[in-house]
């Protein structure tokens, strides 16, 4: 792994719920050109970290930078001015899929993946009612770069077939290519393996060695342990929406604290192995 520095900082990060604290005072860094994994048991807070780092959520208290700018807000001669929205993060170079997959079943894969593309776009209504040359040339323009990224996920083949008509795995492969059509500097995947079997996991791990060699760092939170501890450089563990570990996979598997958490206290103390269960539930109630 092969860094240039601190890609994103979240630092004291809380997001509380009326009297509820689903995430609480966490820091994680996150170095460019890194897989990062993000995990815990079900209800441990890390969507709803996710959903903090995309503008989805406020959050309470706390700061987040990215590229070394502050990523939730706009700021003015050292005052914040206003809460950045979803799609302006995005434009800024953090992309996402979700826990459910979020796609438009009955466009084509290819139309799917031209969504993503539309953070990128300049054109107005003077130009779709027009016509003008502008909208014809990021039209064109955004059906390629669909069709890269289908290619680049290995489903191009299926580019003009309804996305609800795709397996389950090829929905999750059409989802990442959206998200990479957005052109993200950095990809949030959450729980990109959930649905898939055996097969699709190992194809699944070997795309994002490839998009992060293909110049996009990536923070992935996955109940599959066999997939974290396969492709992560380094593991964040929540549990009850605190950072009880964070360190190279080997390290975060034979944590105590990890053990605990995900096999109960007497684990620790009965000579349990050192290593949590392979897999989890993959659903998480809200907030997880």
């Amino acid at each position: 792994m092969a860094t240039n520095g601190t890609i994103l900082n979240a630092k004291q990060v809380t997001k509380q719920f009326g009297g509820l604290t689903a995430v609480k005072e966490v820091d994680l860094a996150i170095e460019e050109g890194e897989i990062r994994g993000l995990i815990g048991p079900n209800g441990a807070g890390k969507t709803t970290f996710f959903n903090c780092l995309t503008g989805i959520y406020a959050p309470t208290s706390g700061d987040i930078t990215f590229l070394g700018g502050n990523l939730l807000e706009t700021t003015s001669m050292g005052f914040r001015t206003r809460l950045r929205k979803p799609h302006e993060i995005t434009q800024g170079g953090l992309g996402r899929t979700f826990q459910n997959i979020r796609l438009f079943t009955n466009m084509t894969a290819l139309e799917n993946v031209i969504v993503g593309s539309d953070a990128h776009h300049r054109h107005n209504i003077f130009d779709a009612i027009f016509r003008t040359p502008r909208l014809h040339r990021e039209e064109a323009e955004a059906q390629k770069l669909a069709e890269r990224m289908l290619n680049f996920v290995g489903i191009l083949k299926y580019a003009n077939e309804l996305a609800g008509n795709l397996s389950y795995g090829d929905q999750r492969r059409v989802e990442i290519a959206r998200a990479l059509a957005t052109q993200p500097k950095l990809l949030l995947l959450d729980e990109p393996a959930a649905g898939m079997n055996p097969t699709e996991k190992s194809g699944l791990m070997g795309l994002v060695r490839k998009i992060r060699d293909n110049g996009v760092t990536v923070l992935i939170i996955e109940h599959d342990m066999k997939v974290v501890m396969g492709v992560c450089d380094r593991i964040a563990v929540l549990d009850h929406g605190e950072k009880i570990a964070d360190g190279g996979p080997r390290e975060v598997q034979r944590d105590p604290n990890v053990i605990e958490a995900y096999l109960g206290a007497g684990a620790v103390h009965h000579g349990a192995p050192d290593t949590p269960p392979t897999t989890a539930p993959t659903e998480e109630p809200p907030g997880g």
